[in-house]
């Protein structure tokens, strides 16, 4: 092997050297990276054009050089390292979170992401829950318990997984120490357990699972419990959709889904109405506008491709 180029008394290296604060995990890799270098300038490589060590190994020598390299200790451990650096940096630090648990963790998990994503379906699909005004600190909340015999969700779902052992409670701490959840013990009972994803880890688990993140509606755009209220305004025409006990019009919150057609940005698609009834009291009801008509039949194909499950008439 030829000499590798070293500076000292009455010598000079061929390129310019500088002291680094090098983490201890990964200075065995550096120290491996540098004898490469040398390597690489011993056999007649320019300093200052340097092959990229993490991406590519290095191309062989112009023929002039001539000289045969052999594959030292040094040089075997910086490919093994180089091929981890390339794997590492196509994945995304919550890949790597997720790789680097185990399969029993990424179950729990997994099992917790997804009663997560089916109450937020809940919370968010149906507009008289957010009359109440819960919080998602509330309801994000999932019990892990067995009551008389009879599992929470949570628990039947990872009993069904045949991941229930006396193992369990380090899972779920060991999920928590990494910040994917967080757990309490509301009863000051270690059989009941409740566990919360945090952002961290809905991400992980996305990233791990390659799922993507729910995107925002374009602006102007109805939501399903909007469109369907505007679907049945149309419906009732000049009728208008009258007030019911609830103080909702048929069936739809006033804060959540009326007052935002009422304010649409391009223009108001319902308005208010008040008329004295037989009994001579006053009769509230919503009808919809010109407007609100136009937006109807400018917009029913495509609402109808977006939520199929309502059942919007054709415009006439």
């Amino acid at each position: 092997m030829v000499d590798k180029p070293k500076g000292g008394r009455g010598k000079k290296a061929p390129y310019a050297t500088k002291l680094m604060r090098v983490p201890e995990p990964i200075a065995a890799q550096v120290d491996a990276l540098g004898l490469r270098y040398q390597e690489f300038i011993a056999a007649g490589g320019d300093s200052a054009n340097p092959p990229f060590f993490l991406v590519e190994r290095i191309q062989k020598q112009p023929d002039v050089v001539k000289q045969k390299r052999t594959r030292t200790a040094a040089s075997q451990l910086t490919e093994k390292t180089s091929s981890e650096f390339v794997e590492a940096e196509k994945l995304s630090k919550e890949e790597l979170v997720w790789k680097e648990l185990n399969p029993r963790q990424q179950t729990y998990l997994r099992l917790i992401f997804e009663i997560d994503q089916h109450r937020e379906a809940l919370e968010r699909g149906q507009d008289w829950r957010r009359s109440t005004n819960r919080p998602a600190s509330q309801w994000r909340w999932i019990e892990y318990a067995e009551i008389f015999g009879k599992s929470t969700t949570l628990r039947m779902r990872v009993k069904e997984a045949g991941e229930v052992d006396p193992g369990t409670g380090s899972t779920f701490k060991a999920l928590s120490t990494r910040k994917l959840i967080e757990i309490r013990y509301p009863y000051g009972d270690l059989q009941w357990l409740d566990c919360k994803l945090t952002k961290q880890g809905r991400a992980v688990v996305r990233a791990g699972l390659r799922l993507q993140a729910p995107k925002k509606p374009p602006k102007g755009q109805l939501r399903e419990r909007q469109w369907a209220a505007l679907v049945a305004a149309y419906i009732a025409g000049d009728g208008g959709v009258k007030r019911d006990v609830n103080l909702n019009y048929g069936g739809f919150s006033w804060e959540w889904t009326w007052l935002r057609l009422r304010d649409y940005s391009d223009g108001s698609l319902i308005e208010e109405r008040s008329n004295f009834n037989k009994a001579g009291r006053y009769e509230y009801d919503l009808v919809i506008t010109h407007f609100g008509r136009h937006f109807y039949r400018s917009n029913c194909k495509k609402y109808r491709e977006l939520y199929p499950d309502i059942n919007a008439p054709e415009p006439t």
